[in-house]
Order: structure tokens, then sequence, then C-alpha cells
């Protein structure tokens, strides 16, 4: 197996390539400072077989870069290493066609597992608080969400996001009933509340 790590962070760096040598001694190990570096490692290593990429790194915006690797190498299992467990950004990151999104808080038992997890094909990604069913919303659902929180109306969040109100309307209609609320200021409660336990931006 050869595995990328990507983290700008050289202790936490060599703290997850300490874990993979656990794993198994023989898996070679690539190591990323920054996202330039990452691509770099990703052109010339042709047969990799997992990429840790942390979303904070310098270079590029996390989740572009996230989309950007997926779309160039979609033969290579990439999972987040992020210091969030925003169930919105987990929700994006997974939607973009990540393999697992994994806390930087998370025990180095986890971590472990998560890596196997990752490298058997499988899908990896923390266990989060169930707010109302939070993770069935699609990420435009979660986009719309977060856009009502800020107080905006069904026409803004329209325009911001380039659809009519009418699909505005039939979006919020699926959100009340995937997080069994009747109203807007509701759904919004439950943005406040992923806010209070530290879950939301």
């Amino acid at each position: 197996m050869q595995i990328l790590v990507a983290d700008d962070h050289d202790l936490y760096r060599f703290g997850i390539c300490q874990l993979i040598k656990e794993i198994d001694p023989n898996y070679q190990i690539f190591e990323a400072r920054d996202h330039q570096q990452a691509r770099e490692s990703l052109k010339k290593n042709k047969q990799l077989d997992l990429v840790l990429y942390d979303l904070t790194m310098p270079g590029m915006k996390g989740i572009d870069a996230v989309q950007l690797i997926i779309k160039q190498y979609p033969a290579i299992a990439l999972a987040v290493l992020s210091a969030s467990e925003n169930p919105f950004e987990i929700q994006k990151i997974m939607d973009l066609g990540a393999m697992g999104f994994i806390p930087k808080s998370a025990s180095n038992a986890t971590i472990t597992a998560a890596i196997q997890v990752v490298l058997s094909g499988n899908y990896f990604t923390p266990t989060i608080p169930d707010m109302g069913s939070i993770n069935e919303l699609t990420s435009r659902q979660l986009e719309i969400l977060h856009k009502l929180k800020e107080g905006k109306s069904n026409k803004t969040i329209g325009s911001e996001l380039n659809i009519t109100d009418t699909t505005v309307k039939a979006h919020l209609h699926t959100i009340f009933q995937i997080l069994d609320v009747h109203n807007r200021t509701q759904a919004a409660n439950i943005v406040n509340e992923l806010e209070t336990i530290g879950l939301q931006d």
C-alpha cells in the first residue's frame, strides 16, 4: 500500500505516519506540508492507494483542493483530516466523493480504524449527534438551511443559489419533513443547537 499524508503540522503528520506504520510497517508513506507538495507527490506516485488530506493546509482552499484531487485522481481513495466535526462540512466533503472524514480530535484507535476502513474500500465518517436526522439532508438542503438560519427570505436564498423561489419552497418542505419541524424558526433552532455544541461555524 502507498499512502500520502498531507498536513502542514509536522508533529501531527508524524503521528499519523506512525499510526500507519503500526498498521503495517511495509506500507510506503509519502508526506506533504502544503497543497503544492501534495499535488507534486500525486503526480510522481501514480500507484497511491490513499491520500489523507488536511483541509486547512496552505496553498488552496481545502474543499476546492479535495474536489480537484478527486476529479483528477478518481482511482485514489481520499480521506480528509479536519479539526472540525461540523456536520455541514462532513456532508459536503462526502458528497464530493471522499471516502472518509477523520476528526483530528479522534483517538489513535479511531484514526487507525478509520484508515483501515477506507483502505478496505469502505466509507468512514465520525459519529455526530443526531439533530433531527440532519445527516439525511443533501448539500443543497444544508445550504438552504444555513441561509434560512441567517434570516434570509426564500427570494434571497433563491437568488444567491441561482434557483427559483418554488425550488426553495420545495426544498424547505423536504427539510421540515426530515428534521420533523413545522416552521422556519424550528429549523433554524436546530442549527443554533449545533452551534451551541460546537459543530457549526
